[in-house]
């Protein structure tokens, strides 16, 4: 067997293969098994303990064949000394990430997000509003402007969840590409599963938290030009581009798009799959409607 992660999630159990970010749910029953087997029992005597244990002979053939599905067990070539499964190189920036979500940073940013609301409310021309987006007379200028920023803010935003990631040891990553003509970012939160669901949710909510602070900081932007007499368009540019970050926040909470509130609201409900859960459920109640109770999903 490969080196495994288990999580216990409720009465059952998360087991997986961080490196290549493979994870199955196991019944506590079946999590046992696989813990014998990786501790290096035959498969003989591990369905003998568990003849024992429940009383009843276990399907190892049908088991095994998971096992191999999911790439747990190693092919038989393969050994644990073999140069393919050494030991994964350490994770790079983990320092970083820890700093960037200590204690003391989240206090800082805290303090920079409340700075910025307090600015927002006693100063009018610092909120953001959609007026605000139109800082120059030039479409042209505004649209270019726009695009740049916010390539810049979803960069941020997607670093973020690195960070909190490679903070937990985990092989996060940020890749840069394109849906059709459009730039996308794409992080992966590798080995995430791995984790418990608590630890989970500051990787998931990660890009709120660069958000938030991105908006902080082009509303003191705005504010400093403001004070030190710098040109209007500076500030109007600035409080535009928070406007639209304030959007690009919002839009996480748009759960049916697998935003990252989904992720986290799925993690929080203990339910991985939230569209297959909802399609059920409303099939459940068109059966229902129809008298076709039985027919209905678990």
């Amino acid at each position: 067997m490969y080196p495994l992660s288990m999580v216990k999630e409720g009465d059952q159990v998360i087991i997986g293969r961080p490196d290549i970010d493979s994870f199955g749910v196991f019944s506590a029953e079946a999590a046992a098994v696989v813990a014998r087997l990786a501790r290096g029992e035959s498969l003989a005597t591990a369905g003998a303990w568990y003849e024992a244990e429940y009383g009843e002979p276990a399907d190892l053939a049908d088991f095994v064949a998971t096992l191999n599905e999911l790439r747990f067990v190693r092919p038989g070539h393969e050994d644990a000394g073999s140069a393919g499964t050494q030991a994964p190189a350490p994770i790079r920036w983990r320092r970083l990430g820890r700093a960037a979500f200590s204690p003391v940073a989240l206090l800082v940013y805290a303090a920079a997000v409340g700075a910025a609301v307090y600015l927002m409310a006693v100063v009018p021309e610092l909120r953001p509003t959609p007026a605000k987006v139109f800082f120059s007379r030039s479409i042209l200028a505004v649209l270019a402007v726009v695009t740049a920023a916010q390539l810049i803010g979803i960069g941020w935003h997607e670093s973020f969840h690195v960070l909190a990631g490679r903070r937990l040891g985990l092989p996060s990553r940020l890749s840069v590409g394109t849906r059709l003509y459009y730039v996308v970012f794409q992080t992966t939160l590798a080995g995430l599963m791995g984790v418990t669901a608590r630890r989970r949710i500051l990787p998931l909510c990660a890009g709120l938290i660069a958000d938030a602070l991105y908006i902080s900081v082009l509303i003191g932007l705005a504010d400093a030009g403001r004070a030190a007499g710098w040109a209007p368009w500076i500030g109007r540019t600035a409080v535009g581009l928070a406007y639209l970050t304030i959007l690009r926040m919002l839009w996480q909470f748009m759960v049916f798009m697998e935003t990252d509130m989904q992720h986290v609201l799925a993690t929080a409900l203990r339910c991985p799959d939230l569209h297959r859960m909802t399609r059920q459920y409303l099939r459940n109640r068109y059966l229902g409607l129809r008298g076709r109770v039985p027919q209905a999903a678990d």
